[in-house]
């Protein structure tokens, strides 16, 4: 893990800087969603984006006004306003405000995710959402899971830290308004946010670039976290508590 984390942090600060945030008009180099995890992970990862309503059947029973042919404004509204719920139904919520027209008032980050094709082994990315809630997808396949505060840790002043810089970089870009792109090839970084019920991202190779004042200090942040959160999930007493793993 520790050897994956130097690789990482040295393809974001010393490549990864200047993020371009998406240009309709520029092609993105991708790759097949199966061909980066296989199913029980890539599971996992559609799941992170919170842009298929679908495959939250599940929570149907939870939160039936997700899932109603014409819902309630008013209810959906409560729903994504509940900061006691957790980000993702939020976010499924907004997203399904706007489709009754409703417009927020303000840009809320619920969610940021970093993608990283690293080239000759693979895709890793890392999930860290604004109740605190945290996945990471190993390039191997193995996953790590946060779901509540480790107050023994940096996570929560990490967390803190790069949703306060998601924010600001929320504030520079618009929502992408398309079918989600598949994974980024190798060799190339991602940056998505989850604004509200909509996708900002950006993607970038990971070398060759200059630094950006934004996107940079973020990916810088998220590497610390990364750090933070194998060590958690490798160390016995996490583990035991089940509250971060592999």
């Amino acid at each position: 893990m520790k050897f994956l984390y130097c690789v990482i942090v040295s393809a974001i600060i010393m490549g990864l800087a200047r993020v371009y945030f998406h240009r309709k008009n520029t092609p993105l180099d991708t790759v097949p969603a199966t061909q980066v995890y296989n199913e029980a992970p890539r599971q996992i990862y559609e799941l992170l984006f919170c842009d298929d309503l679908n495959k939250y059947a599940k929570m149907k029973k939870y939160f039936p006004v997700l899932f109603e042919q014409k819902p309630s404004q008013e209810v959906l509204l409560a729903l994504a306003n509940d900061s006691g719920q957790e980000s993702r139904i939020r976010i499924l919520a907004h997203r399904r405000l706007k489709e009754t027209g409703f417009s927020a008032p303000t840009r809320e980050v619920f969610g940021v995710i970093v993608e990283y094709n690293q080239k000759g082994n693979g895709l890793d990315t890392l999930a860290v959402y604004s109740d605190g809630n945290i996945r990471y997808i190993n390039y191997t396949g193995k996953m790590a899971v946060i779901t509540e505060p480790l107050p023994n840790t940096n996570i929560p002043a990490l967390t803190k830290q790069l949703l306060e810089q998601a924010q600001q970089l929320a504030q520079t870009i618009g929502p992408w308004g398309e079918q989600r792109l598949p994974p980024p090839a190798a060799e190339q970084v991602r940056i998505t946010l989850l604004v509200n019920g909509d996708i900002c991202f950006g993607q970038a190779p990971a070398d060759g670039m200059q630094k950006d004042p934004l996107g940079a200090p973020l990916l810088q942040t998220m590497a610390a976290l990364l750090l933070e959160v194998t060590q958690a999930a490798t160390s016995d007493k996490t583990t035991t508590g089940k509250r971060a793993h592999f």
